[in-house]
């Protein structure tokens, strides 16, 4: 056995019961090697009842000595106070006066009690003699290492040596040892003198059961495996090398040496816990206990494991949250206490912007609690920080190995980083078998069911490639005409500017730079367009070409979620590809609709799954409704009628689908931040809800027989069927593409159970789609050639046909469902209604990709609209802008003012159509304004000669309108007068002619800003919406003049001083500049609220694509067991 002395502390807290007080007298008392002494810890907060027993242990012998201490002490502060009474004979000696007072009269012939400590005499001389040696020792070691080691540690009146050594046994409340605990853990100590801290194995119960009960308080029987011994990766996550439930079977009994040990059942070396300083009090474990093991490791002593010795490990109580939030800042401060100086202040600066990592990954696994976890952990550092630098600065100068003689207990770097990347991609994908059969294995909404176990498995991923590759050959087929070189031009086709500073200037302004420009806002789709990396007219290309392959495949992939049947799901992707309001975007060159009609089916789908669906409600997730946001942003803001429309869709929903009501907020959360700013508009202007963004207005429109057959406008094509097929057939012809969808719509609400449910549904939707396109029928818009105009039906009536495609998918199912119990009569039914739709599809698709090429209307144009030389000035700091002259037949002449090199989508706003349709409806003319006047005044003067006469004569020459080049385009035979006028103009100088038209420049043509007065005229820089520049000094009284119409918001400022604004000819915006003044010149916009609306738009759109994440929330076994 032996000789060494060993106290056991029994640490006890404010939580601590009857019945774990009491199994861990049991523990203790059945120890096999019975400690020398027992020190009890007993808190001010310990229960009335646990303390009584304590009390009678203390009467009874069986405990030694009872420490009270404040209910504010922590563990740290608890071994610190065993240290220093076992540092006090006095103290010692009467805590054990009761003790000894029952053996004082048989001390002759009684062994003495081991828990006493006995006194010797003291020889003063030897004392002496030994402090001189000491003194002669220390001056031969280096500065560094001279510490004197305390001599407490050792039992008094032993000799020096190990068998007289002092040890500590940390026995915690709710962790009581196995029997033979304790003589184990000696074991290591007898063959490893250099060993100073040993720990156990922790075990406890599989099935939790009754926390209070006998067989759950003792560990026997436990056979779960919690660690044995501790190791950290170099980032600081604890790593115990243990699977979550996994059972103890002696796998993991070979380890010996390890970083650290937790404190319930650890044997540690007094002495050496004295030296290395005890727990540090700004930890929480078992990061103190981390830290002390590794400062007994780096003060040249062993820290080794007992596998055989046992300690039961109980499950938490306190809440989840609490734990990690302690978890995560004592890994903060280990690590800063850990690393060195430089590396350590790094990561406090980098403190930050880790948990802002962190916190957004726990809101991208809708954990918001997490979140703030993360965040109340950081800040839960800050107040330490300093205290846990200086002692980890101290302790690394007295530290004997250095930091990295350590790393081999570490985990090393590739496999930390190994395990890394396991857990971020188990997070992301999950790959458990269960995941992976409900991945595998779909089912229908009528019940097809489609899985591993079928023997057509992998034939849906085939039949994915082949709908992708039919689709793409049939849209290229048909657009085949619009490969070359130039620019893609057509009647609904507004392209997007190539500078990106101009979109994004236009896209926060609220100035439309269009013309002369307009009081905005922009659309709310130039708003997002205007945070695009590239400008260009690369997306619109892309719509137009991936327009028929994409709305195909899209469709295929959201059939899916409602019919496993193959030939239902190509059904619904023949007719979504070929859809009326498709296919008349498509002929105009409409990218805004094109782009409404691709994500529909996305959005169903994600809000589909998003609720799970009837029959797959095991499936809903979070990340998908947060998806079906982003997507419905997009949607909304080419429509904003369309987010009204999903509102009311969401509601419905919501009804049927309580417990998964709140997860549909985010699906309108981006959309109300984008259109938030707007609100004002649609108050003043309700029909802007209804207008279509970023396609121009058309006279054309649709009958009510053309929207009951889904057609935005009459069918072009009703010609050219007349002469193949005749008036009836070429009349019902254009309905054969969506009347499979439509039937079996209208027949899905008479099915049972969760397909009639989504078959109604699918009514009522389409319903709302009714209601909304009637709506717009009546509501006019804007105003083009003169005449009111309604908002095109084309995405209205995709809304529609998707709730239709709803209804149909279920009604599909029910019938592609075979069973055994399938009559004859029934399989011949389907079958031949199977091969009605067949034949209608592959007539539809066969017919459109002979017929659609020649209805379109898009084409290429290798030169714009205006000459390239006149083209460019309108993108150079001058901004200098382009007039379009045209002579129509009855003499009259149309202008038309081109700004920014030619038209975009950034130049037109449908707040300034419904401005328009004000004034029409109110009687007046759409220009009537004084700028509008002045241009038209200005350009009658040009063609009939007349002089300008300057700010004081009758008319403004056309250079202060910032106009450069006259152009004049199309046939010159027929615009002969045209031609002869502009020659004999005195404002003009002719350029060039040919046989597309002719061009002529404006003599003393002004820039778009320009500072008037003085010696001579000082141009100033311009964008799209802005001015600056850099003014000389003058005595004459100088206007900063630009050439846009005067609007109560425009500013300016010389040096940071506002300019007084003034009206330059009653309509031009100029600002007075005082005589003598000189500096830099700002021109801008006042827009007090941007940065606001900025702010809440990227802030929801940023939470919202977190959502939108698939994260999963990391499984936190080790750090949950703690606390």
């Amino acid at each position: 056995m032996s000789d060494r002395h060993i106290t056991a502390v029994v640490l006890l807290d404010g939580t601590t019961t009857a019945s774990t007080h009491e199994a861990l007298r049991t523990a203790l008392s059945a120890q096999t090697r019975r400690p020398d002494r027992v020190v009890v810890i007993a808190p001010s907060d310990l229960p009335e009842d646990v303390r009584e027993g304590v009390e009678a242990d203390r009467a009874a012998g069986s405990m030694h000595r009872v420490l009270p201490v404040s209910a504010a002490v922590s563990r740290a502060g608890a071994v610190r106070e065993i240290l220093e009474t076992l540092d006090d004979p006095d103290a010692t000696a009467r805590s054990s006066a009761s003790s000894a007072s029952d053996t004082e009269a048989g001390a002759a012939t009684a062994t003495p009690r081991a828990g006493g400590r006995r006194a010797r005499d003291v020889d003063s001389v030897a004392v002496e003699r030994e402090r001189t040696q000491q003194a002669e020792d220390l001056a031969k070691v280096p500065q560094r290492l001279r510490r004197r080691r305390y001599r407490s540690g050792r039992r008094v009146g032993t000799a020096d040596g190990a068998a007289g050594e002092s040890w500590l046994w940390f026995v915690v409340d709710g962790a009581p040892p196995a029997p033979d605990a304790l003589a184990h853990q000696l074991e290591i100590v007898e063959v490893s003198p250099n060993t100073a801290a040993v720990g156990t194995k922790r075990v406890r119960h599989a099935d939790p059961g009754d926390p209070e009960g006998a067989e759950q308080l003792s560990v026997q029987g436990a056979d779960a495996l919690v660690d044995v011994g501790l190791t950290l990766t170099h980032g600081g996550r604890i790593i115990t090398g243990v699977d979550p439930g996994e059972i103890d079977q002696g796998q993991s009994d070979w380890r010996h040496d390890v970083l650290a040990v937790p404190l319930p059942g650890m044997l540690v070396r007094e002495q050496t816990l004295r030296e290395v300083g005890g727990l540090d009090p700004d930890l929480p474990a078992p990061w103190a206990e981390i830290d002390l093991c590794r400062r007994i490791w780096r003060a040249g002593e062993r820290v080794a494991v007992q596998s055989a010795a046992r300690v039961l490990h109980p499950y938490p109580t306190r809440p989840l949250l609490d734990r990690l939030q302690e978890q995560r800042t004592g890994q903060h401060l280990a690590l800063l206490k850990q690393r060195s100086l430089p590396h350590a202040l790094l990561s406090l600066l980098l403190l930050p912007l880790a948990t802002g990592l962190r916190m957004a990954a726990a809101i991208a696994a809708s954990a918001p609690r997490t979140a703030l976890m993360e965040l109340r952990a950081a800040a839960a550092v800050l107040p330490r920080a300093r205290r846990v630098l200086s002692r980890g600065l101290r302790e690394r100068h007295r530290a004997r190995v250095p930091r990295g003689r350590l790393a081999p207990l570490y985990l090393p770097r590739g496999e930390g980083m190994r395990r890394w990347v396991e857990d971020t991609w188990t997070r992301l994908f999950a790959d458990d078998d269960r995941r992976r059969q409900i991945r595998r294995t779909t089912w229908g909404i009528a019940g097809t069911r489609h899985g591993l176990d079928d023997a057509d498995y992998g034939r849906h991923i085939v039949w994915t490639v082949v709908v992708a590759l039919a689709a793409t050959v049939v849209g290229l087929f048909t657009l085949r005409g619009l490969f070359g070189r130039g620019e893609l031009v057509g009647p609904g086709l507004l392209p997007i500017p190539e500078n990106r500073t101009d979109l994004w200037d236009a896209a926060w302004a609220s100035w439309i730079p269009g013309g002369l420009g307009e009081r905005g806002p922009a659309d709310a789709l130039v708003r997002l367009l205007g945070h695009l990396p590239l400008g260009g007219n690369l997306l619109v290309e892309s719509l137009l070409f991936a327009a028929v392959p994409a709305s195909a495949l899209l469709a295929w992939w959201a059939s899916g979620a409602l019919t496993r049947a193959v030939g239902p799901r190509l059904v619904i992707a023949s007719v979504w590809a070929l859809a009326p309001s498709l296919l008349a975007a498509l002929t105009l060159g409409a990218w805004p609709l094109l782009l409404v009609h691709l994500l529909l089916p996305l959005l169903a789908l994600a809000i589909g799954r998003a609720i799970g669906l009837p029959h797959k409600v095991s499936q809903a997730s979070v990340s998908a409704a947060a998806a079906a946001g982003l997507v419905l942003l997009v949607i909304g803001a080419v429509q904003p009628v369309l987010v009204v429309l999903a509102a009311a869709a969401l509601l419905l929903i919501a009804v049927a689908v309580p417990g998964r009501r709140r997860r549909l907020l985010w699906v309108l959360l981006p959309s109300l931040a984008l259109h938030g700013p707007y609100l004002p508009t649609y108050l003043g202007h309700p029909e802007t809800v209804l207008a279509v963004a970023g396609v121009p207005a058309t006279t054309a429109t649709a009958t009510s027989m053309d929207l009951l057959t889904l057609w935005p406008v009459a069918p072009g094509v009703q010609e050219v069927l007349t002469a193949l097929v005749g008036p009836t057939a070429a009349m019902l012809l254009p309905l054969l593409p969506v009347a499979p969808v439509v039937l079996a719509a209208l027949f899905a609400p008479l099915l049972p159970g969760a397909a009639g449910r989504v078959g109604r549904f699918s009514l009522l939707l389409a319903a709302l789609g009714v209601l909304a396109a009637l709506l717009s029928r009546s509501t006019w818009v804007a105003v083009a050639d003169g005449r009111l105009v309604t908002p095109s039906p084309h995405a209205l009536l995709s809304v529609i046909l998707l709730a239709l495609a709803v209804g149909a998918a279920a009604t599909f199912d029910a019938l592609a469902r075979r069973e055994e119990h399938d009559g004859r009569l029934r399989r011949v039914l389907t079958a031949a209604l199977g091969t009605l739709v067949a034949a209608a599809c592959l007539v539809s698709v066969t017919g459109w990709t002979l017929l659609l090429p020649g209805q379109l209307r898009v084409d290429r144009a290798e030169s714009g609209e205006v000459p390239a030389a006149a083209a460019d000035q309108g993108l150079t700091d001058a901004r200098s802008r382009v007039l379009v002259l045209a002579q129509l037949p009855d003499g009259s002449v149309e202008a038309r003012l081109v700004v920014h090199g030619g038209d975009s989508v950034t130049q037109h706003a449908v707040i300034n159509d419904a401005r328009d349709v004000d004034t029409v409806t109110a009687g007046g003319p759409v220009d009537a304004d004084p700028a509008a006047t002045a241009l038209r005044e200005a350009v009658a003067g040009a063609l009939s000669d007349t002089t300008p006469s300057g700010e004081n004569g009758e008319r403004a020459a056309l250079s202060e309108f910032a106009v450069a080049y006259v152009v004049v385009r199309g046939d010159l035979e027929e615009q002969a007068e045209l031609m002869s006028t502009l020659d004999s103009s005195t404002e003009l100088e002719k350029v060039t002619e040919g046989s597309r038209g002719g061009m002529w420049r404006v003599i003393g043509a002004a820039p778009r800003a320009v500072v008037r007065g003085g010696g001579s005229p000082v141009p100033l820089d311009s964008g799209a919406i802005d001015a600056e520049g850099t003014v000389p000094g003058d005595d004459a009284a100088r206007t900063v003049v630009l050439a846009e119409r005067f609007d109560t918001r425009w500013r300016a400022t010389l040096d940071g001083d506002e300019l007084e604004p003034v009206a330059v000819d009653g309509w031009a915006q100029g600002f007075v500049l005082p005589p003598g003044a000189e500096g830099e010149v700002d021109v801008h916009r006042e827009q007090p609220l941007r940065l606001l609306w900025q702010l809440l738009l990227y802030a929801a759109v940023a939470l919202t694509a977190l959502i939108s994440i698939p994260w999963r929330v990391r499984s936190r076994s080790v750090e949950e067991m703690y606390g």
